[in-house]
């Protein structure tokens, strides 16, 4: 790097130092809504930091141009971070402060929470014995192919909901036997959910996607962490589940698009620990530059409604509008992601998105706070953490407004169902034994 460039390269680093700095002393706890959103935001920049200005996505824009779009998308995130800091409510923070009892339930929830994520786990077995004729052996054989060849996956492709449904809520069935493991005090419950566990986690890894399986690991984290104060207990543990979530998403981008057995690719390919983000940040900039030079948009109306009826199963709408290659035009390729803003700036232009950007960053926020009422509930801090997941979705890319809505609503309503479950046997137990337990 020059000067210049080495300039603005330290820029980003002094923002996500200060930015972070800033919302721990407005947060003063990780699971905070404003400090994971501040989080998120950096995460968007985390490629940047690693790799500087080398990428081909802005190889061919003069480097003063890159500086003017770098510090607009920061402005951008300081117009969010900072208004947000002053989002409070008392009542909803305060249920920070008592995360541990987010962790007990009576034995007969434990049970029900259990049942139903067993039965979500089945039910994804079953998709994909069902998808290759009944055999076992070929959903192993599948399994270990390229994501996107086995065929449950040519199946959700086509429209199958059902197929796409299940796929999307495993992980809420992997988080439901992280929680369950760590809050029974069972052996034998402990032992079987972490057996459902570790196989719901292997269903996950071969499908491809490192997001759920991140959320996954920092859930079973949370959970055991919160369970056990002892801080040499704390410290393995947190050193073995970062170990791991490395091992892991360096497997999947080795493997995931080659498949995890040799017999898949000529291409001999060696583990090794890899560290790769989206490039997301990279193809924003693309973004605004083609938004000043091309004036071509995209139709802001046809985007969202498009969006907006995504949820309808083609079974039922089977001419259901979808986005097309010739939609996209220069912006994006159909298969990558340009963060909410290149989206933005697609369809409003540079000074659209310099006044919606922030618009969407606080909408999102204020979903992100308000889900801070999950934590009252038994395996709220699951559903809390998945939301938090939805918003980190959203501001990759807009079409998860809807396309990754399933997940975080079925978590919603399963914990406040579980919630009212257990309220409803508490004043049972009172009603029955009145006030015996102080006597």
């Amino acid at each position: 790097m020059n000067g210049e460039t080495g300039f603005y390269y330290l820029v980003h680093w002094g923002f996500v130092f200060l930015s972070l700095t800033f919302s721990w002393f407005r947060a003063r706890n990780v699971l905070h809504p404003h400090f994971v959103l501040t989080t998120i935001l950096c995460v968007f920049l985390s490629d940047f930091l690693v790799r500087g200005y080398d990428d081909q996505n802005i190889s061919s824009i003069d480097v003063r141009d890159v500086f003017s779009y770098q510090l607009i998308i920061l402005a951008i995130f300081v117009l969010t971070i900072v208004p947000a800091a002053f989002v409070s409510n008392r009542q909803y923070e305060g249920l920070l402060k008592q995360l541990t009892a987010g962790i007990r339930m009576s034995r007969k929830v434990q049970s029900m929470v259990l049942l139903m994520c067993t039965g979500l786990l089945l039910a994804e077995i079953l998709k994909r014995l069902n998808s290759v004729g009944w055999s076992f052996g070929a959903v192993i054989e599948q399994s270990l192919q390229p994501r996107g060849l086995r065929e449950w996956d040519i199946q959700s492709l086509q429209g199958n909901f059902f197929f796409s449904v299940l796929r999307s809520l495993l992980p809420f069935a992997a988080i439901g036997f992280a929680y369950i493991g760590s809050a029974s005090k069972s052996a034998s419950v402990v032992i079987a959910s972490f057996v459902l566990l570790l196989t719901s986690m292997a269903i996950l890894i071969t499908d491809g996607s490192r997001t759920p399986v991140v959320m996954v690991c920092t859930a079973f984290w949370f959970f055991w962490v919160l369970r056990y104060r002892n801080f040499a207990f704390r410290a393995l543990l947190t050193a073995i589940v970062a170990v791991s979530v490395a091992a892991l998403t360096s497997l999947m981008y080795l493997f995931r698009s080659f498949g995890y057995g040799t017999a898949n690719t000529s291409e001999a390919r060696e583990f090794a620990f890899t560290y790769h983000q989206d490039d997301s940040y990279y193809r924003a900039l693309q973004a605004f530059h083609w938004s000043e030079i091309s004036g071509e948009s995209w139709n802001f109306f046809e985007f969202f409604y498009i969006i907006l009826t995504n949820p309808i199963p083609r079974a039922i709408w089977p001419g259901k509008p979808t986005f097309d290659e010739a939609f996209w035009g220069g912006y994006k390729l159909s298969y990558v992601t340009n963060l909410y803003l290149g989206e933005l700036v697609a369809t409003v232009g540079i000074f659209g998105t310099v006044i919606l950007g922030p618009v969407v960053g606080l909408l999102l926020y204020f979903i992100l706070f308000r889900s801070l009422l999950l934590l009252k509930y038994p395996m709220g801090i699951g559903a809390y953490l998945l939301v938090g997941l939805y918003v980190y979705m959203c501001m990759r890319s807009l079409a998860n407004i809807t396309l990754f809505l399933y997940l975080p609503a079925f978590a919603v309503l399963i914990v406040w169902f579980v919630g009212r479950r257990q309220t409803i046997a508490k004043r049972r137990w009172h009603s029955a034994h009145g006030d015996a337990m102080f006597r």
